[in-house]
Formats: structure tokens, sequence, C-alpha cells
């Protein structure tokens, strides 16, 4: 492609009706540079209304520019992941898209200025100001520690891509990472550019190619890898880097040599030798030196290993290493630096019980001189939010003061005196904050720090009349020193709703240990030596004297809120909900001093509120007469520690916590490489939503509202990931085993279906421990690791004689020996689990320290149900993966007590109970992330997206148009369009309604009071559903994978009631919440409330919730009766969603079916005895 085709492209692309028209202001004419000869472009263009440019780099792209396609896809990818961070030595991403119709790929980057080579002004400084290369150098080692952290490599480091504006003071940029490749698909061979061809964007002067490592300069030259590339390369580079920044390289023409025709290593490696000499001969600190030279071993094995090590170091060895390099220029300092304070340093320090004076009677001496003590021996460093990480919320310009003073006892966050305005003057630091410096001790980790110089305090009044210092001598060098802007973009509210809700479980697990009292059941009678009941009685609890500890500031807040259980009550409802699931509770005890009694106890009955009685047992003299009750939590805890290292791994990722707050993706993909996406599809839409997913980068955000395929979508897009790269690890989750065990099953099926029969099929294993394996579906049994391996054991016994050397034959004749003895099991249990392709786990099981979760990042990381799991429980599975698929539906049920825990932190907001323990105040910033799948779903897509990374499937596949029509106006706004092949018939012929609709109300309005529930039940809709199963007659199974019929009901009373009344079997009978995700051909819906109440609250209880009510009316595939009264759910026309469904329901007459109408032949019984 010729540069006039790329100016007639960049034209159209510009010109009205393009897809940068009005965004960019073209480049200017003879503004194209050849990056690469017909291959790789370069200009500059305006953003529309900016005075500062950016780089526009342009890349062919096609079928048959493979390599090309990976420069672009490399570059854009690393600058996607490492833009967020914002660091000042690293790249900034704008925009990115490939445009198929022109075979060209595009991307946007700030203007990094000129490469630091020959003249430049900014390097001819690096070179004479050692300060000022000792701050570039470390700021580079920053910046690289960052890439490996991601797990990123440059691979090309060499003056040709540190860049830098043509200014004397300018700071270099890494660029040009056309090469750079992430080290999970490095290690395989995916997204790695062929070595030959990628020598053409490597620099042409020997001395800059000599920075890079043998082991990487060698195959880009021609030779044969030898080692492989490791985080260490950029290490080499940026040493010699260093080493040329200090005393020089080798000139020009003895580098030659090594590079003239082709490699040659040896030559290589007395360059380097030389250069390491130049090191030595140097007058350099030995400390300095030696690093250089660990940095550069030709060897990557004497080599440091990365840059978070070099960086590591050298931030320990740099206040020293400043302190030398200004001794030599002259800069040491001997008198005393002034610093101010004001009378809020004052207050806090005498509320503190430091200084004896109090404000109003101040003895501005006394407390010079504390602030003078305190900061002896102490620490100059920077805090790039400055004091807003600690502010409680009150101040307006908390991160204004980011020069920080850490003294032994106080940190004080300074800023210069009259700062930002025309009379600042750096003479002077003013301390705006004072913190203890406990609070802040992350800032003693900080990289650059100086020793405090000797500091002159005094009392600023703020009356324009304080003296001026009598010194010309400045703070400016010292701060420039330990300046830094931030490394990851400030999205404090992400990681602190995610820290709020882990202290909220830990809080949680404390209130449910209860102190207790032992009380005697009367004497028993004399010689009676058997075992007495054990009573114990819940002793008042004890407020703790101050809230300082984050975990008494959240048992507080619960407390507070209302949401502490009596100790009866609680572990009544437990046991009650425990036999439901039969399963038996495990009851535990902890003495006065926190020690476990090893007893189990068997829960006997409530005795009233805060009393409960065990049974009698031998060894109860070894029950305490005071200790603490609790029930068996150990999973509990298990699972709040996987929490609690899945936040602090959130906050440290920056890309995952930048897109959970702004969702941003670049479609990376090709044509030529989705031509092969979804071929076996037939529906072009569902085809066309996998390429878009497949395509995205790095995250797509999927809505599946009921009965739309989103599981059929899913198992597709993880097929064709596999397809592309049969080497992926792929982590599939969900919050509950029965959306994970389907998803599951779905996928399995797809692999048997449609994976090529000459090819070895994808290994997938089902992670779970062994307390809940019960939990997981009989046919996703197959796929736990045991079993996995007890398959492969089999196979090796049956597997036929090889035709191979008898060498290897006798390989194979003592593995199935080994395999029949089951010598092999051990090897295989840790074998499968590394090999498999794609593991399923719940998101407690995500973080679970088994082989398949250790064996390295997972390449993506697919998450079904999302909206129903905390924004905690979704990030242990989240930070295990660099690409996110989330699916689920913001309009059904969203996480557990979802209300109680939204009304918690409001008040937490209100009264600020736990700011002061946890160091930052909750606002009102951090609720949409209660519910994170909304907020994805309708937060404002980011700036530069080719388009949002978000897609609503609007066809419903599961649903008979009549109910779907239900579902969609009450709340989908009308959005969801049934599939033709939904028509389904019931084929119930009574009642005489049902023959002509799959959608029946039967109303008990008519009835009266005698209709009204009673306790969270309602009798009359139990003998309602009675008597229309009686008249329907048997109903028939279509599908032995679905449920013929189910009754759902939003209370768990009613669905006892009609388990014990209902003649159908228990199984068929679920609360809504435990249905969620399934289905059934035909579904009885009994509402329950009924009743007098004007108020919504108590009229409707949580019914007027729309998520629980589009769930119960979305489960059924033919036929829909729903029971209750359609009057009272009509009187609060005001709720849109009971609006939309009672206006649906009257719309056409069949959907309405009078309980007391005598066609129906139902006589009611009331039960009520005349009692609303």
């Amino acid at each position: 492609m010729s540069e006039f085709d790329v100016r007639q492209h960049l034209s159209s692309l510009f010109a009205p009706g393009g897809q940068l028209h009005e965004r960019y202001t073209p480049p200017v004419e003879g503004e194209v540079e050849d990056l690469v000869p017909g291959n790789v472009w370069q200009t500059f263009v305006y953003p529309h209304g900016a005075a500062n440019p950016l780089i526009m780099r342009i890349y062919r792209l096609g079928a048959a520019e493979t390599v090309l396609t990976s420069f672009w896809r490399n570059e854009t990818r690393a600058l996607m992941r490492i833009s967020r961070r914002q660091h000042p030595a690293l790249p900034i991403l704008r925009d990115a898209a490939s445009l198929p119709s022109l075979g060209l790929g595009y991307l946007f980057i700030e203007d990094p200025g000129q490469p630091l080579i020959g003249a430049h002004v900014a390097l001819q400084r690096l070179r004479k100001d050692r300060v000022h290369a000792l701050r570039m150098l470390l700021n580079l080692l920053d910046a690289a520690a960052l890439l490996h952290r991601e797990g990123l490599i440059h691979r090309t480091i060499t003056p040709q891509v540190l860049c830098a504006l043509d200014e004397h003071d300018s700071s270099p940029r890494l660029d040009g990472f056309q090469m750079s490749a992430f080290v999970a698909s490095w290690l395989r061979g995916q997204g790695v550019v062929h070595e030959a061809r990628g020598s053409a964007l490597l620099p042409r002067d020997a001395a800059s190619l000599i920075t890079l490592a043998p082991e990487r300069l060698g195959p880009l030259l021609g030779s044969s890898v030898r080692d492989l590339e490791n985080f260490s390369c950029d290490v080499f580079s940026l040493g010699m880097v260093g080493i040329d920044w200090f005393v020089g390289l080798p000139p020009d023409e003895e580098c030659r040599a090594a590079v003239l025709d082709g490699y040659d290593e040896g030559a290589h490696r007395r360059l380097i030798e030389s250069a390491q000499q130049r090191l030595r001969q140097a007058q350099l600190p030995l400390e300095l030196r030696r690093m250089l030279e660990q940095m550069t071993a030709p060897a990557a094995r004497n080599r440091i290993p990365s840059a978070i090590e070099a960086h590591a170091t050298l931030g320990r060895l740099f206040p020293s290493l400043l302190n030398q390099f200004e001794a030599e220029a002259s800069q040491a300092r001997r008198a005393p630096l002034h610093l101010y304070f004001l009378r809020q340093t004052v207050e806090r320090m005498y509320k503190d019980g430091a200084g004896r004076s109090a404000p109003e009677r101040l003895d501005e001496k006394e407390y010079a001189g504390l602030i003078e003590r305190d900061l002896t021996e102490g620490v100059l460093t920077w805090s790039p939010q400055g004091f807003e990480p600690w502010d409680s919320g009150v101040a307006q310009d908390a991160g204004s003061a980011k020069v920080v003073l850490l003294g032994q006892r106080y940190a004080y966050f300074c800023q210069y005196l009259y700062q930002d305005s025309p009379k600042e003057d750096r003479r002077v630091l003013v301390v705006k904050y004072a913190e203890h410096a406990s609070r802040v001790r992350e800032l003693r980790n900080q990289p650059r720090q100086r020793t405090m110089p000797t500091v002159s305090a005094s009392f600023f009044r703020q009356t324009g009349r304080t003296r001026p210092p009598a010194t010309d001598d400045s703070w400016t060098d010292l701060v420039e020193s330990i300046r830094f802007d931030s490394a990851s973009i400030h999205v404090p509210e992400v990681s602190a709703t995610v820290d709020w809700l882990v202290q909220a479980h830990e809080a949680e697990l404390a209130i449910k240990e209860y102190a207790y009292e032992r009380v005697e059941d009367g004497p028993a009678p004399p010689g009676d030596l058997t075992p007495r009941p054990i009573i114990l009685r819940a002793t008042a609890r004890q407020p703790p004297p101050h809230l300082k500890d984050p975990k008494d500031a959240f048992v507080e807040l619960f407390w507070r809120t209302g949401r502490v259980p009596e100790m009866g009550d609680f572990f009544e409802r437990m046991v009650e909900e425990a036999v439901d699931r039969d399963e038996r509770l495990v009851f535990q005890l902890r003495d006065e001093k926190g020690r476990d009694v090893p007893l189990k106890l068997q829960f006997e009955a409530r005795l009233d509120a805060r009393s409960v009685r065990f049974k009698p047992m031998e060894g109860d003299r070894l029950i305490p007469r005071l200790g603490k009750l609790r029930l068996d939590d150990s999973r509990s805890r298990a699972v709040l520690h996987r929490q609690q290292r899945a936040a602090l791994g959130l906050s440290q990722d920056h890309e995952l916590l930048a897109q959970l707050r702004e969702p941003r993706a670049l479609e990376l993909a090709t044509p030529a490489e989705l031509q092969h996406v979804a071929r076996h599809i037939q529906d072009e839409r569902t085809a066309q939503l996998i390429r878009r997913i497949i395509a995205s980068w790095p995250l797509f955000v999927l809505q599946g509202p009921p009965g739309t395929g989103k599981t059929f979508v899913a198992s597709n897009v993880i097929l064709d990931v596999l397809k592309a790269d049969p080497f992926a690890r792929i982590l599939v989750s969900a919050q509950s085993n029965d959306a994970l065990d389907n998803l599951l099953e779905v996928i399995n099926e797809q692999l048997r279906k449609s994976w090529p029969d000459k090819e070895p099929r994808p290994l997938s294993v089902r992670v779970a421990s062994q307390a809940t394996e019960h939990r997981v579906s009989l046919r996703a049994r197959n796929s736990l690791v045991a079993h996995v391996v007890e398959d492969m054991r089999g196979r090796l016994e049956r597997s036929e004689a090889s035709d191979n050397t008898p060498a290897l034959a006798a390989i194979q004749d003592q593995w199935q020996t080994a395999a029949r003895k089951q010598e092999l099991d051990v090897e295989l249990f840790h074998r499968v689990q590394r090999a498999a392709s794609i593991v399923f786990a719940t998101c407690a099981g995500a973080g679970a320290n088994t082989e398949a979760m250790r064996a390295g990042g997972f390449d993506l990381v697919v998450i079904e149900e999302a909206a129903r799991a905390w924004l905690s429980e979704l990030a242990i599975p989240l930070v295990q993966g660099d690409r996110w698929l989330l699916i689920g539906d913001q309009a059904q049920l969203p996480a557990f007590r979802y209300g109680e825990v939204e009304q918690m932190l409001r008040h937490d907001i209100r009264e600020r109970l736990t700011a002061e323990s946890v160091g930052r105040p909750a606002t009102e910033a951090m609720l949409p992330y209660l519910k994170h799948f909304r907020h994805l779903m309708e937060v404002a897509s980011a700036h530069g997206s080719s388009s949002p990374p978000r897609h609503m499937i609007d066809e419903q596949r599961r649903m008979h148009p009549d109910i779907s029509e239900l579902v969609s106006h009450g709340f989908y706004g009308g959005q969801l369009r049934p599939h033709p092949d939904t028509r389904r018939l019931h084929g119930v012929k009574r009642p005489e309604q049902l023959r002509q609709s799959a959608l029946l109300w039967v109303d008990t309005s008519s009835l009266g009071t005698g209709a009204y529930e009673r306790g969270r039940t309602n009798q009359t809709e139990m003998q309602l559903l009675k008597h229309l199963l009686s008249t329907m007659g048997e109903l028939r199974q279509h599908d032995p994978d679905i449920p013929a019929v189910v009754v759902l009901t939003p209370y768990l009373k009613q669905r006892e009631l009609l388990r014990k009344r209902v003649q159908l079997e228990p199984e068929a009978f679920h609360s809504v919440d435990s249905f969620q995700g399934r289905q059934a051909e035909v579904v009885f819906v009994s509402l329950v409330r009924n009743n007098a109440n004007e108020r919504q609250a108590q009229a409707l209880g949580f019914l007027d919730d729309p998520a629980r009510i589009n769930v119960m009316f979305s489960r059924a595939r033919r036929l829909l009766v729903i029971l209750g009264s359609l009057r009272h759910f009509e009187r609060f026309s005001e709720l849109p969603h009971w609006a939309n469904v009672t206006r649906h329901i009257r719309s056409q007459e069949h959907f309405l079916l009078n309980a007391a109408d005598p066609a129906l032949g139902f006589h009611f019984k009331d039960s009520s005895g005349g009692k609303p």
C-alpha cells in the first residue's frame, strides 16, 4: 500500500460521515511518516478543540498481513491495559479501531516526543546531570515494574523507543510496544511476532541494538533461539540505558562487529563487558555500579529477574545515592528549612494529649518544639492523592497536600505556602493536615523517600503579618526528587465498596457468635447420673468503648440498624432451614479465653428469644459456665479469607477496577479471524453477537433476560476461544451450583457435538470441595476431578498395544501396570487439574487452594448469574484473569439480602460509623456497585470505545408468546420478542379457559376477606391449587430434563403448607429464590399477599420488588397459572411493574378467570371464621 493510498483512506475517515469526522482535525499535508515502508505509518492529529496533538499510528491489516495485525493488536492490547495507570513514563492510549473495509487498523496515543538519541536536549541533560539521570532511571524501572506486574514484557527497549519532548526537563516515556507480549500467551506461542519480520521495527544504529539482551537480539537478527525470554530481557535493556546515561556505551563503530553480518554473540558479550568496565572506571557509588552490573549480566540466569526487583533495589538505594550526587553538585543543605503549622494541627495534637497548652492559650514554642522533635530522623515522601484517602469528607482541597513529612508520631501533609497563586513561596511548606503515622503506614513503602532535613517550625497566623523566612533555601529540589504522578487511575469507590462488603461479611460472622451463660435445669434427683439437658442463655452485649477497630465498627453498624437477631430466634431459624436442605447443623463453643471446646452440640429446642436447649450428652461438664456459642462457620470463614485475598488483588488490578467503573472495550479481531467464529450457528443475529464478544477486549457484559439463550451464547464463545487457541485456559464461574452445573452440561455437550473428531477434545474439570460435592448435579459429577482421574485410569488400562519401538511399548506397558494398581492416581490428580482447558468453580470455589486454580492465570473468565452475586464474591474469579465475560440480568433477583445491605450502607454514609476505623468514609459513590451489573449495563460508555461493550439479548426462546408478552411489558419495557418456536401447546383441556391461552390469572378478589393471607400463608390459594390440579388431571412431561409442573411461592411458610396439603412430589414446590435460572413446562404461582393494608410495605412486603415477580412469572414454557387477588395488586399502580402486569392481564379476556365462576367448579371453604 502506497503513502498516497494511506492519505486517501485517511481523508475519507476525517470527511463528513467518516468515523473520525468532527472528533479529530485531519493531519496536515505532508506530515505522514513512513515507519515501516508500505506497512506502518504515523502522523499527528488534534482532538476537536484541543491544543496538543495526538500521534496516530496506522497499520496495514488483512488476511495476508498476519505479522502487521500482530503488531497492531500487541500494541493496542498492551497500551489499553497500561494506559489506565496514567504512569508518566508510559504511553497513554486514547482510541483504537480496525477498519476492515480499508484494510487498516489505527491507534491514537498522546505524543511521547522524539527518540532519546543523537543531540536530543533531554538526553544531553541526562548525561550531564546525575541527579536527574537517577530520578529518570527510577521512573523507568517503576514503569517497567508496572508492566511486569501486569504480566507484560516489552521485549524491545532501546534508546529508539525511549522518547521525550524536545525540552530540557522533559521526562522519558517508553514507546514501541509493537512486539510486546503477555507472558502467559508468549509461553505458548500466541500473539508473538515472527522474529525475522519484527526486525523491521528495530533501530538502525548498532549502539542502540546492543542494549537488547543476547537472548532477544540473536533471534531478531536471524540466529536460532537458545534461551527462553523472560522479564529479565527488559531489565537488561534498562540497565544498558542506565550505563549509557551515567558513563556512555561503546561507540557505534565498535558495536557494529556484533550486528553487521548477522549476530555475533561473542562480540555482543565483549561489548557488554566493555560497558561494564566503563562503569568500574567511573566515579560512581559502588552500590549503583553493582546494581547496573547485575541488571546487564549477559546470561539471563545471573540477572536481576524482573523490573519489580530492580525497582525495589534502586528504591532502597535512592535516598543515599541522591544525597551523594547532590553533595557532588554542591547541593547539600545546612540551614534549616521552614515549616509553618496551622491551628488545626495544634488542635489535633492537644486533643491527643501531645501538647499541654490549649489552642485558646497557645504556647507556640511548645508546639514548634514538638513538631521539630517528632521530625528528627523522619522521612520526606509523596502522596499522589494528597490527604484524600484519609479524609473524612470535610476538606475541600485534601488532594493538594501531597508532600508528606513522616515523623515518629504524626504524618504531616503539606503544600507550599500560597500554593498555586502568584504569591507561591517554595521556601516554606505549610502543614494542612496532621494524621497519626500508624494510619498512613503504606506511605512508608513509597519508593521515593528522602531523609528529613533540619526543620524550623513556626505557627502560621493567617493575618498576612507572619515574618517571611530570612533564607533563600528552598524545598523545591527535595520535593521534586520525591514527586511522582499516581501510577493508577483513581477509582476508590470500586475497591472501597468491595472492602466494605468484605468487612461487613466478617462482622456478620462475629455477630452470630453469642456470649452465653449456662443455666441449670433444676437439681438432678439423688443418684441420677444421666446427662442433663444443656440450657444456654445469651448474655447482654457490651458495646465497645470505641470504634477504632474495623470489626468493632461494623458490628456496631449491624446493631444500630437492627440486623442482630436474638440467639434463640436465630438458631431456631437456621435449624429449620437446614432441615429443608436435609442437612445437619453443628454448633461450637468457645471458652472465655477464646479456645474452642471440643464438643459438638445437638440442638433440641428454642426456649425463648435468648435461650436454647441442646440434647443431653456425655462430657457436658466440659461446657464452660460462660463462653461463646456459634454455628460451625469454618466454611464461611474460608470464603471470607478468599474474599479478603481477592479484595487485595482487585485493589492492585487497575485495569479491572477501571473496567468495573466505566467499561471500555476495543474490537481487536480482524474479519479474517472472525470468519471462522460461530460458523455452525444458523441464527445470524446470535452468530454476530458471538463474533462481537470474541472481538471485544478485555470486557463484555451480556444481559440475558429469561429464556433468551445466554447459556447457549456463552458456551459457543468458549468453544470458539478454544478453537482459536487450544492452549487457552478458561475459568467458568457462577454464584450458585445450579447455574454453574447447567452451564457445564451445555458446554460439555457443545464440545461433544462440535469439536473435530480427529483433534483431542479440551479437558474440563469441576472444582468442588468434599463438603460441597453433594451439591453438584448428577450430570456434572462426571467432571469432578476424582471422576476424571478414574476415567483416565480406565482408558490407560484399556489402551491397545502400541506399534511404536520396543522401548516405547515397554513404557506404555509400565503405565498400564501402574494404572491397574492405581499408582498413577496422585500424579493424574495433579496433572488433570493443571492440564484442564476449562475449569468450573463457584465464585467461592474459585478461590480454593487447588491445583486447578494454582496452575496460572486464566485467559478468559466467564461468570454466569453475575447480577446475583455481590461484587466481593465476583472479585474471587475476576482477579484470576485478564479478560472477562459477565452474564446476568439486572431485572431478576439481586444479591442475597440486597435490601438490608443497602440500608446498612446508607446508614453508614449518614452516620460515618466505620469511617475512622477504615480510614475513609462510606460515600454515595459506592451505592451503584451494590448493583454492579446494572451499573455496567447502564453507565455511560467511555469515550473512544468503538462500541459499548454490552448487549441485551432480546429474543426469548423459552416462554409461550402469551407469557413472554406479560414478562416483556412488565419488566423489560416491551423489548423482548418471542421466537417462533415458542408457540408450544400445553395440552391442558380443563378448565375450559385454558384451551385458548398459555396464561391465566385465577382471581380471588371476589372471595372477600376469607381469601386474605394469614401469617404469610394463604389457605384459599392452597385450596384453589388442589382443585385446579385435580381438574387438569395428569400433566404430561415433554422433556425428561424439564419438570412437567412446578409450584412457586415467595414465602417459605406457604411452600411448606402446599407441600403438606397438595398431592405433588415435594421437589415440585419451590421458593422464588431457589428457582432462578430454571424452568418447567407448567408453573403455578401462589402470590399469598391479600389484605386490607393501605401502606405499600405492609400490603405487599417484598412483592414490591419487580425482580422477584419477574423470576416467578418467567419460569414457565407452556403454561403459567397465577393464583391471587388481582384487585389487591391493582391498588398499587404507582409501582410500574404491577401496573404493567395487571394492565396486561386485563388486556385479554381469556387471561383472567374469576375463582368464583361456577364454570370453574371451585367450592370455597372459608377457614377464617369471618375474621379478615
